[in-house]
This record gives C-alpha cells, sequence and structure tokens, in this order.
C-alpha cells in the first residue's frame, strides 16, 4: 500500500489497531512460554536478557529502516520488518520445553485456576499485597517517568536547538542505555533483594531526567545535546532496571496456573501509563514548557524512590523469600 502511494492515515490507525490487538495476545504468551523454556531459576536472566535485545533492536531498527529507506524507497521499511517475523517463526518452531507445566505445578493449582476462572488475574493481584504494590509502582512509574517520552522533540529543537540529527542521539542514547541496564539487571539475576535495584533504577531514572531537563539553560544549548544524551542513556538504562526487575519479581511470585492472566494485566499497564503520561505532560508543558514538566518528573520518581526504599514496600516477606520470589 505504501509502495503503490494509495495508503491513507486510516487505514495505517486501523492496521496499527489490529497489530496491537495481536500483540495482547502475544505478550501474554510469550512470558509463559519464557517460563517452562528457562524454569523458575534463571527467569530472571532470561527477562532481562529478553529486554536487553528488545532494546538492541530498538536501536539498530531505526538505523537499519534508514538507510533501507534512503536506498530502496518508502516501502522497503515495511517489506523488511515483515519478513523478519519470517525468522522469529522459524526459530518457534525448532523450540521445545524441556520444563513442561507439569513439573512446576504445585499440587491443586489447577484446580484452583478452575475455581477462579477468568477473573484469576484480577483476584491474584488485589489479594496479594505485594504484587499489587508492584503493579501500582508501575503504573506510576509509566506515567511520572515517562510520560516525558511526548516531549523529546519539542525538547530537542526548542531547548537544545538541534535538528532531527540531535533527537536522534538523544533516541539512540536511551537505547544503548536501556540495553546496557538490561544487561546489568541480568548480571544480577541470583541477588535476594530486587527491591533495591527496583529503587535504585527509579532514583537514576528521577535525577537523569530532571538533570536533562535543567542542564541545557545552565551550560547553553550548544554543551547541552552531549550532556543530553549522556544523561538519556542514563535514564534508559535506570528505565529498564525499573521495568525488568519488576517484571521478574511478579514472574517469580505467581502461580503458574495464572501467570498468563497475570502477564496480560502487565501488557494493560504497561501499554495504557506511559500514553497517559504523555498526554498529561503534553497537555502541561503548553502552560508551564517542557523543562519544568521533565524537571518535575523527574524529581517526583526521585521522591518515589525514596518512599519505596524508606517504607520498604517491596521488600519480600521470610516465606517468599524462602519460595525464591524475591
Amino acid at each position: 500500500m505504501v509502495g503503490s502511494g494509495s495508503i491513507q492515515i486510516w487505514q495505517m490507525a486501523l492496521i496499527l489497531a489490529f497489530s496491537q490487538v495481536f500483540v495482547t495476545f502475544e505478550e501474554p504468551s510469550r512470558q509463559v512460554f519464557q517460563r517452562h523454556l528457562v524454569g523458575r531459576s534463571a527467569l530472571g536472566g532470561a527477562i532481562a536478557l529478553e529486554t536487553g535485545l528488545f532494546n538492541v533492536s530498538r536501536v539498530l531498527g531505526p538505523a537499519v529502516a534508514g538507510i533501507s529507506l534512503s536506498l530502496l524507497g518508502q516501502a522497503s521499511p515495511f517489506a523488511i520488518n515483515g519478513c523478519s517475523f519470517l525468522a522469529a517463526l522459524a526459530i518457534l518452531s525448532f523450540l521445545r520445553t524441556p520444563h513442561n507445566n507439569e513439573a512446576d505445578v504445585e499440587p491443586g493449582e489447577a484446580e484452583r485456576e478452575g475455581e477462579i476462572g477468568i477473573l484469576a488475574g484480577f483476584q491474584y493481584v488485589w489479594n496479594d499485597r505485594r504484587v499489587l504494590r508492584i503493579f501500582l509502582l508501575l503504573a506510576f512509574f509509566g506515567v511520572a517517568g515517562l510520560g516525558y517520552t511526548a516531549l523529546i522533540p519539542a525538547y530537542a529543537q526548542k531547548i537544545l536547538g538541534s535538528s532531527a540529527g540531535g533527537y536522534s542521539a538523544l533516541q539512540v542514547g536511551g537505547g544503548i542505555g536501556s540495553t546496557v541496564g538490561a544487561f546489568v539487571v541480568a548480571s544480577m539475576a541470583a541477588s535476594k533483594r530486587r527491591d533495591l535495584l527496583v529503587s535504585g533504577g527509579m532514583l537514576l531514572s528521577g535525577v537523569s531526567l530532571a538533570l536533562a531537563g535543567v542542564a541545557p539553560g545552565l551550560i547553553g544549548k550548544g554543551a547541552g545535546l552531549p550532556v543530553a544524551v549522556a544523561l538519556m542513556f542514563l535514564n534508559g538504562m535506570g528505565t529498564i532496571v525499573v521495568f525488568a526487575t519488576a517484571q521478574t519479581l511478579i514472574q517469580a511470585a505467581v502461580p503458574d496456573a495464572i501467570r498468563g492472566r497475570i502477564s496480560g494485566l502487565w501488557m494493560i499497564v504497561f501499554s495504557a501509563s506511559t500514553p497517559i503520561g504523555s498526554l498529561a505532560s503534553g497537555i502541561l508543558a503548553q502552560p508551564l514548557g517542557v523543562v519544568p514538566i521533565m524537571a518535575a518528573s523527574g524529581l517526583v520518581c526521585v521522591v518515589a524512590a525514596g518512599v519505596v526504599l524508606v517504607t520498604g514496600a517491596l521488600i519480600p516477606s521470610k516465606q517468599e523469600m524462602r519460595d525464591g520470589a524475591v
């Protein structure tokens, strides 16, 4: 459709809507499959490595798309992206799961799944206060900590005085930082206090975001871009530490019988919180400006990290630590 020149905005919107519907099926299924593929003990490292590879593709993808766009035309990035799914399907056809469903399911778990039915995910999250706190923290962080992403184009142009190249540099810096953060989480998969990783990641993300907001005004636009890219690197690193670690905490805590439902709720929180934050940031930035919103968002995340650390809201109970849900 792009190659023929007949594509229209409403058609693109419809295609994107359908793709997101498929993602809501794919993501929970992949989380459940991942659990059976590697087992509970290696789950934390697997989630972090998956996140790292995702962010590698986030950095390389736009670069490949830009090259193909300039050499082969507008339709080529869509064609190449579509063909890339064939490789993923081929790999999936060869995968086998040594950790089958029965191996790790606790006695009576399947019966409990049938009893609570389709509301299993909601019931479990509501009844497990620690998991509920993780979900609420993720929702908060998605709104307050990631809403700034809608402001990055205006930040690059108006605050840094940069062109599209500066915007791309900020995106690449954040993507590389996210990749590094994911591998940091993977290297600390054996940690017994992952709650500290969540607090530390949120603190790093908040501080770097607040500094990114005020730094250009302090050191000037000319020198501001390299500093902003470095701060976006740290921000991306902290953000992925938060999300990858929190996702590991949730996956390690929930029973296998309702893992798919919990992953579905994760997708709802992850997919809804950032757009809400982006909308709020855009609305507030019009009267207040980009810099105050970025700085305030960062400071709010710093305060939240301190509250989580001081209150111990994510610290597992002794029983959870014995069960490995850390």
